[in-house]
């Protein structure tokens, strides 16, 4: 008995720790010993009281015992990353050495370790959405978010100090440009400059502005006000003489006030990224994910990225820069939210609200593209009766190309009414009868499997379809199968019609250059059917069909009516309305420049006498029905432009000939110093450009299509 106890007493190590600073009164958090074994298995653990702690040595062998955090608690679930865990929150380790034998370990561990051991938590909340364009939106309701810690530190240990300084030097330089105007809220990315370039770079996918607003509001020295010019051209000063490792530490310390600058002179293969979390994205749109770090000083640094696996392949749709999307010191607010721009990635087609009160069954069509019917000049007004406006969006443009109709369908319109199909057709003025719109429609659903979660796709042909006889009808489609219905590509997935407003008959979203182009007012009619091909009337204008067509009402914004008249509903219970369409090409042409010398010759040579005499550009820029925005611009040299002229009418005024003129005397272009050029008295060499803008719209965007540009030179030489 004496020899197995003796035997067993060898086999135990006794732990005993002290807190020799703790402050009086103050709680210590819940702490416990860990024993491994070298290869890095848990072997005994427990938790810390103040009484000795006895561990099991189940052989002769050393072992490494670990004092830190209690990552066990009363439920003893151990995580598969304890020991890395351990290590992040810089856990006190002593080994147990064998030939040793030891007997009692005493630990003394210091405040500022143990204060390290309470775990600060952050809970990430945030939604996913898809951007089709600006202002247009729809929810990514299936993927994964990934949530990643961004190591700063790491980062600048990994870019040698040549590199580093090259760096900062580029950082320096904008940090030393002119003031940016003061900053609002939100922060706009990137900073506006003092002179934005002419013309405007058009709006498309950017980096998200959310991370730059965080760091901004996290980097004011008081809320609500904007970023101290004096505290940045002291940053400034201080950075232009630091170099190696005080140049590390100053930026590390300075990341969350110099992240909208370290943004843009940063790249992003040196970052250090660790997977912290893969969260699933619930059915609209949020995801939600308690993170927990050691130190209370150590708030995180978050990046998002977000994946969906489409028919058995994980495809990465958001993935930003690092730099420019990084949440400094991420404290929990705001809401994280993500915008994909990917154009594969799956958003679901929601359900709308309900658009009339009550329980009557509907029919709603809703807009052509993504402009609302609302939009349209007289869209309720007598059709007998028209102006110019009529059928404009807005009573300024017309529409053009081919036009997606929009529609929704009562929920339950199948399965408690007769209807089953549906049909558009149109006339221009002057036509006999309607013609039947028959493009091919086609919307995908979506079926969930999981393990992993994986979307599939499931196309269906609405139509066109013939029953009984009768053409070109389109099935109402289920409400929700499946999964429920996709919004991947807008146009594909979300029109039931595909109206060729240009007559010409092209595919769908083709736009080749090919006449001849229809233009005028049309007519839109839409009708239902039933199972069996009959027409189905509606049940406005006291009707006895068992729905109701439902349009904007134009009285009240934001809402919609089925109190309709016979301005919109036929004797035959069919719906009408109408919109303008103008498929004609705008006219770009430079015909010549003169001076009271005469013109241009053919090598381009253009004589002048006098600084005062006058040198005149003639031009038209024209469109048939004044549906046109233009724009000339006159550069010298490598200047830059000198002059320039613009206009939302056609220009002449008139039909041509004879064409408008565009005038600036000989010393105004040749002594104009745009930009830093210097004044040429005897002469120089000009370009002269022209552009033609169509404002047709097909509701997603300008028809560009029927836009048109002219390019002359010429060189002013002193006679």
């Amino acid at each position: 008995m004496v020899e197995e106890s003796a035997k067993n007493k060898a086999r135990t190590v006794r732990v005993q720790l002290r807190f020799p600073d703790s402050v009086e009164g103050e709680k210590i958090p819940p702490v416990r010993v860990y024993l491994f074994d070298r290869q890095g298995s848990l072997i005994d653990s427990q938790p810390y009281t103040k009484e000795t702690i006895n561990l099991r040595l189940p052989s002769d062998q050393n072992f490494r015992l670990y004092v830190g955090p209690d990552l066990l608690g009363e439920e003893k679930v151990i995580p598969k990353d304890l020991l890395q865990q351990l290590i992040k929150a810089k856990a006190v380790l002593q080994d147990v050495l064998s030939p040793l034998r030891p007997s009692l370990l005493e630990i003394a561990i210091s405040r500022g370790v143990y204060l390290c051991w309470w775990r600060y938590c952050v809970v990430v909340r945030g939604n996913v959405r898809k951007q089709f364009a600006p202002g247009s939106y729809a929810t990514i309701c299936q993927g994964t978010v990934k949530i990643y810690e961004v190591d700063f530190m790491c980062y600048l240990q990994r870019i040698p100090f040549p590199e580093l300084e090259r760096l900062r030097d580029d950082l320096l330089d904008l940090l030393r440009r002119p003031p940016f105007p003061p900053v609002p809220d939100p922060i706009p990315f990137p900073f506006p400059e003092p002179n934005p370039p002419i013309p405007p770079i058009p709006p498309g996918p950017g980096p998200d502005p959310a991370p730059f607003r965080q760091a901004m509001l996290l980097s004011r020295p008081q809320e609500g006000s904007n970023p101290s010019p004096t505290a940045l051209s002291d940053v400034s000063a201080r950075l232009s003489v630091l170099k190696g490792e005080p140049l590390q530490r100053y930026l590390i310390e300075n990341k969350v006030t110099l992240a909208p600058y370290l943004c843009l002179v940063l790249p992003d293969h040196w970052y250090c990224l660790r997977l912290l979390a893969e969260v699933p994205i619930q059915s609209d749109g949020s995801f939600y994910k308690e993170l927990c770090f050691w130190c209370p000083s150590d708030i995180p640094d978050l990046y998002f990225r977000v994946t969906q696996n489409i028919g058995g392949s994980e495809r990465l749709v958001y993935s930003p820069s690092i730099s420019c999307n990084t949440y400094w010191n991420y404290n929990g607010t705001p809401s994280i939210q993500i915008t994909v721009t990917d154009p594969q990635a799956v958003a679901c087609l929601e359900d709308p609200d309900r658009p009339i009160p009550g329980d009557e069954l509907y029919v709603w069509p809703t807009a052509i593209g993504n402009t609302d019917l609302r939009n349209i000049t007289d869209l309720e007004s007598n059709p007998l009766v028209s102006s110019a406006a009529t059928g404009l969006v807005n009573g300024t443009n017309p529409w053009g190309g081919t036009l997606a109709l929009q529609m929704n369908f009562d929920p339950r319109l199948k399965t408690l009414s007769n209807v089953r199909y549906y049909r558009w057709s149109y006339k221009f003025e002057g036509d006999a009868d309607f013609t039947q719109i028959d493009a091919t429609v086609t919307h995908r659903y979506m079926t969930i499997t999981y393990s992993p979660l994986t979307i599939h796709l499931n196309p269906v042909v609405l139509g066109p379809k013939t029953v009984n006889g009768v053409t070109n009808l389109y099935e109402v489609p289920d409400p929700s199968p499946g999964d429920g219905w996709v919004n991947i590509n807008d146009p594909y997935d979300r029109p039931f019609a595909y109206f060729d407003s240009t007559g010409n008959k092209l595919p769908p979203f083709t736009y080749n250059d090919v006449l001849p182009r229809r233009s005028g007012l049309v007519t839109l009619l839409l009708e239902m059917f039933d199972a069996s091909g009959n027409l189905v009337a509606c049940s406005n204008l006291g009707g006895s069909g068992p729905f109701k067509f439902v349009l904007p009402d134009l009285s009240t914004p934001n809402t919609y009516t089925s109190v309709l008249t016979s301005n919109n509903i036929t004797p035959q219970g069919q719906l009408i309305f109408r919109v303008r369409v103008d498929n004609a090409d705008t006219v770009a042409q430079l015909q010549n420049v003169r001076t009271p010398l005469g013109t241009a010759d053919s090598c381009g040579f253009l004589r002048f006498n006098t600084l005062s005499d006058p040198v005149t550009v003639e031009y038209v820029a024209r469109h048939p029905h004044n549906f046109l925005t233009w724009g000339l611009g006159i550069s010298r040299g490598l200047c830059g432009g000198v002059a320039s002229t613009s206009g939302s009418t056609s220009s002449p005024a008139l039909t041509p000939p004879p064409p408008a003129a565009f005038a600036n005397s000989a010393s105004y272009l040749l002594r104009n110093l745009g930009g830093s050029c210097t004044a040429c008295n005897d002469g120089a060499a000009f370009a002269v450009n022209l552009s033609t803008y169509a404002t047709a719209t097909d509701g997603y965007g300008r028809q560009s299509q029927y836009d048109r540009h002219a390019t002359i030179a010429f060189a002013l030489i002193k006679s």
